[in-house]
């Protein structure tokens, strides 16, 4: 928590917000808003562990929301791309960089994100990331090949 300060004074002095800094290295070609957020910005803040979890809109487990394709902020989740988190620590319009996963942008939230409920079963306090997948089975392969916790660096953050 104490990096995520600094990471805010980083940006006072900016002329740009973040988001308009990456949207404008971006790639001009591209007519999707979160494609055009994905690409281009280079990644040079320090960055934080966080604890990885999965959720999916098809099959078992998921919630009402969740099986139309609907994020707590209204926006259509995209797989593969949508993740939820806390939004005191990653705001709503994030792109953030985890580290072997890649580049995703920050359009839900739930309970268990912000208590850190996968955290505390596993004896730490680290913020919780949930990357969205549209099916089951995607998500818990996903969750089988890769590591519980990564780090994440901020690319733009939402204003």
């Amino acid at each position: 928590m104490k990096r995520l300060g600094i990471l805010a004074i980083i940006f006072v002095g900016l002329s740009l917000t973040p988001l308009e800094a990456a949207t404008k290295m971006s790639s001009k070609s591209s007519r999707n808003p979160i494609v055009t957020k994905l690409s281009g910005a280079k990644v040079s803040q320090p960055g934080f562990t966080v604890t990885l979890t999965t959720y999916w809109a098809i099959g078992r487990g998921s919630d009402y929301w969740t099986r139309r394709f609907t994020s707590s902020t209204g926006q259509k989740l995209v797989d593969r791309v949508t993740v939820a988190a806390d939004p005191k620590i990653l705001p709503y319009g994030s792109v953030i960089d985890i580290q072997g996963v890649g580049r995703r942008v920050v359009s839900d939230t739930g309970t268990h994100v912000i208590r850190r409920v996968a955290s505390r079963k596993r004896g730490v306090n680290y913020p919780v990331v949930d990357l969205f997948f549209a099916n089951r089975r995607d998500a818990l392969e996903f969750a089988r090949n890769h590591a519980p916790f990564a780090e994440v660096r901020i690319i733009s953050r939402s204003v």
